[in-house]
Protein backbone atom coordinates (compact mmCIF):
# COMPACT_ATOMS: atom_id res chain seq x y z
CA UNK A 1 0.00 0.00 0.00
CA UNK A 2 1.09 3.29 -0.82
CA UNK A 3 1.68 5.45 2.34
CA UNK A 4 -0.90 8.51 1.44
CA UNK A 5 -3.76 6.00 0.70
CA UNK A 6 -6.76 5.51 1.85
CA UNK A 7 -9.52 3.51 0.79
CA UNK A 8 -13.49 3.18 0.98
CA UNK A 9 -15.03 -0.15 0.21
CA UNK A 10 -18.85 -0.96 0.86
CA UNK A 11 -21.17 -3.99 0.76
CA UNK A 12 -24.50 -5.51 1.50
CA UNK A 13 -24.98 -8.02 3.56
CA UNK A 14 -28.28 -10.56 2.85
CA UNK A 15 -30.96 -10.16 5.61
CA UNK A 16 -34.10 -12.11 6.26
CA UNK A 17 -37.15 -10.52 5.61
CA UNK A 18 -38.66 -11.57 8.36
CA UNK A 19 -40.50 -10.41 11.48
CA UNK A 20 -39.40 -7.29 13.54
CA UNK A 21 -38.91 -9.16 16.49
CA UNK A 22 -36.50 -8.69 18.97
CA UNK A 23 -34.55 -11.52 17.83
CA UNK A 24 -34.52 -10.98 14.30
CA UNK A 25 -33.34 -7.63 14.89
CA UNK A 26 -30.52 -8.32 17.14
CA UNK A 27 -29.55 -11.59 14.67
CA UNK A 28 -29.73 -8.85 11.90
CA UNK A 29 -27.52 -6.22 13.54
CA UNK A 30 -24.89 -9.56 14.62
CA UNK A 31 -25.28 -10.30 10.55
CA UNK A 32 -24.57 -6.70 9.68
CA UNK A 33 -21.27 -6.69 12.32
CA UNK A 34 -19.87 -9.56 10.82
CA UNK A 35 -20.12 -8.45 7.74
CA UNK A 36 -18.64 -4.91 8.06
CA UNK A 37 -15.20 -7.50 9.80
CA UNK A 38 -15.86 -9.91 6.97
CA UNK A 39 -15.72 -7.00 4.38
CA UNK A 40 -12.23 -5.44 6.12
CA UNK A 41 -10.52 -8.86 6.16
CA UNK A 42 -11.49 -9.13 2.33
CA UNK A 43 -10.45 -5.35 1.56
CA UNK A 44 -6.72 -5.93 3.15
CA UNK A 45 -6.51 -8.99 1.21
CA UNK A 46 -7.35 -7.26 -1.83
CA UNK A 47 -5.37 -3.97 -1.14
CA UNK A 48 -1.87 -6.17 -0.01
CA UNK A 49 -2.44 -9.97 -0.22
CA UNK A 50 0.90 -10.42 1.02
CA UNK A 51 0.50 -8.81 4.01
CA UNK A 52 -3.19 -10.18 4.80
CA UNK A 53 -2.77 -13.31 3.15
CA UNK A 54 -6.85 -14.34 4.54
CA UNK A 55 -9.44 -12.75 3.15
CA UNK A 56 -12.11 -14.11 6.09
CA UNK A 57 -12.72 -12.22 9.49
CA UNK A 58 -11.24 -15.29 11.56
CA UNK A 59 -7.92 -14.03 9.83
CA UNK A 60 -7.53 -10.64 10.72
CA UNK A 61 -4.77 -9.81 12.49
CA UNK A 62 -5.28 -8.69 16.49
CA UNK A 63 -7.13 -6.51 17.70
CA UNK A 64 -7.76 -3.77 20.55
CA UNK A 65 -10.06 -0.88 21.65
CA UNK A 66 -9.20 2.25 22.59
CA UNK A 67 -9.98 3.97 25.74
CA UNK A 68 -13.69 5.05 23.88
CA UNK A 69 -13.86 1.82 22.32
CA UNK A 70 -12.22 2.48 18.94
CA UNK A 71 -10.82 -0.52 17.37
CA UNK A 72 -6.52 -0.73 16.07
CA UNK A 73 -4.81 -3.54 14.84
CA UNK A 74 -2.60 -4.35 17.88
CA UNK A 75 0.04 -4.16 15.41
CA UNK A 76 0.44 -0.20 14.63
CA UNK A 77 2.86 -1.00 11.22
CA UNK A 78 -1.40 -2.35 10.34
CA UNK A 79 -2.97 0.50 8.47
CA UNK A 80 -5.89 2.08 10.27
CA UNK A 81 -9.45 1.54 9.66
CA UNK A 82 -13.08 2.37 10.66
CA UNK A 83 -16.01 0.10 10.09
CA UNK A 84 -20.25 0.97 10.25
CA UNK A 85 -23.04 -0.92 9.30
CA UNK A 86 -26.53 0.24 8.95
CA UNK A 87 -29.39 -2.02 8.10
CA UNK A 88 -28.03 -4.32 5.32
CA UNK A 89 -24.96 -2.26 4.34
CA UNK A 90 -21.67 -2.58 5.84
CA UNK A 91 -18.89 -0.36 5.16
CA UNK A 92 -15.31 0.08 5.63
CA UNK A 93 -12.04 2.50 5.53
CA UNK A 94 -9.04 1.52 5.45
CA UNK A 95 -5.79 4.32 5.75
CA UNK A 96 -1.93 4.29 5.79
CA UNK A 97 -1.71 7.76 6.24
CA UNK A 98 -3.34 8.17 9.76
CA UNK A 99 -6.85 7.75 11.70
CA UNK A 100 -9.94 7.69 9.34
CA UNK A 101 -13.43 7.49 10.42
CA UNK A 102 -16.12 6.71 8.07
CA UNK A 103 -20.45 6.20 8.96
CA UNK A 104 -23.16 5.01 7.21
CA UNK A 105 -27.00 5.18 8.33
CA UNK A 106 -29.64 3.32 6.23
CA UNK A 107 -32.40 6.00 5.45
CA UNK A 108 -35.37 3.97 6.42
CA UNK A 109 -39.27 5.33 6.58
CA UNK A 110 -38.75 7.24 10.41
CA UNK A 111 -42.35 8.17 11.46
CA UNK A 112 -40.53 10.20 14.81
CA UNK A 113 -39.96 13.54 12.75
CA UNK A 114 -40.29 14.93 16.66
CA UNK A 115 -37.65 13.06 17.52
CA UNK A 116 -35.40 13.84 14.59
CA UNK A 117 -36.07 17.32 15.16
CA UNK A 118 -35.05 17.38 19.44
CA UNK A 119 -32.00 15.41 18.05
CA UNK A 120 -31.18 18.19 15.91
CA UNK A 121 -32.06 21.10 18.67
CA UNK A 122 -29.93 19.21 21.17
CA UNK A 123 -26.74 18.09 19.26
CA UNK A 124 -26.75 20.02 15.85
CA UNK A 125 -24.40 23.31 15.53
CA UNK A 126 -26.76 26.52 15.20
CA UNK A 127 -25.78 26.47 11.58
CA UNK A 128 -27.04 22.99 11.33
CA UNK A 129 -29.62 23.80 12.35
CA UNK A 130 -30.72 26.29 10.64
CA UNK A 131 -30.40 24.76 7.61
CA UNK A 132 -31.99 21.43 8.56
CA UNK A 133 -35.17 23.65 9.97
CA UNK A 134 -35.48 26.04 6.81
CA UNK A 135 -36.50 23.08 4.89
CA UNK A 136 -40.79 22.41 4.99
CA UNK A 137 -40.15 19.21 3.32
CA UNK A 138 -40.14 15.78 5.50
CA UNK A 139 -38.50 14.25 2.89
CA UNK A 140 -35.54 16.52 2.46
CA UNK A 141 -35.14 17.23 6.31
CA UNK A 142 -34.81 13.62 6.57
CA UNK A 143 -31.99 13.46 4.00
CA UNK A 144 -30.72 16.54 5.19
CA UNK A 145 -30.50 14.28 9.25
CA UNK A 146 -28.82 11.57 7.76
CA UNK A 147 -26.00 13.47 5.77
CA UNK A 148 -25.46 15.99 8.87
CA UNK A 149 -25.87 12.77 11.43
CA UNK A 150 -23.57 10.88 9.27
CA UNK A 151 -20.60 12.90 9.40
CA UNK A 152 -20.75 13.82 12.50
CA UNK A 153 -20.31 10.02 13.67
CA UNK A 154 -17.72 9.61 10.98
CA UNK A 155 -15.60 12.18 12.66
CA UNK A 156 -16.25 10.87 16.15
CA UNK A 157 -14.57 7.96 14.91
CA UNK A 158 -12.11 9.70 13.56
CA UNK A 159 -11.33 10.72 16.51
CA UNK A 160 -11.44 7.96 18.64
CA UNK A 161 -13.22 10.20 21.50
CA UNK A 162 -16.34 8.81 21.94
Amino acid sequence: MKETTTYLFYATVPMPQEERSKASIAEAVRRAHEGAWSLLAASLHLIDPERFPGSAADQLPAVEKGVYGKPAFCDRSFPEFSLSHSGSFVVCAVSECGPVGVDIQEMTPWDGYPKMDDIVTRFFHPKEQEYYFSHEDPGKRRRIFYQIFSCKEAYVKLTGLG
